[in-house]
């Protein structure tokens, strides 16, 4: 919303809920300037008028602003969302590959126990001729 002079422009989407709050102060401001030209010999009213219309025009400012700070909320959600998904993908990736190094890791272990229940041994007498030939060297 803008005044200029008499003249006051304003931007009102009736389908946006949020625009009615702009025409709603467009036309307050309108009737205080057609009360201001109507009685022009009230000082006092005028300047309360005149004070009534800063008072919305700077509450307009701040709305403005506030929807600003708002939209910029809303990117930086919409932005974390789309960071969290990347990681979903990243996280599911991990875990794909985890899963198969434990599977991998498990035909390992399973190897290993195999080996476990079916010992190589020495023969009987010969465990002694090893430790001697190490004892040698």
């Amino acid at each position: 919303m803008d005044r200029h002079g008499n003249d006051i422009l304003v931007v009102w989407d009736e389908t946006d809920p949020q625009s009615d709050a702009y025409l709603q102060a467009a036309l307050f401001v309108a009737v205080c300037l057609a009360t201001r030209q109507k009685r022009g010999d009230d000082t006092g009213n005028i300047k309360a008028l005149a004070d009534v219309e800063t008072r919305v025009e700077r509450e307009i400012k701040r709305h403005e602003k506030l929807r600003a700070i708002a939209e910029s909320i809303q990117k930086k959600a919409d932005d974390m969302l789309e960071e969290l998904k990347s990681s979903d993908k990243g996280l599911g990736s991990i875990l794909k590959d985890a899963r198969a190094t434990l599977r991998a890791l498990n035909v390992e272990l399973a190897s290993v126990d195999e080996e476990r229940q079916s010992p190589v041994s020495l023969p009987a007498g010969e465990l002694g001729k090893a430790r001697g030939a190490l004892d040698a060297a």
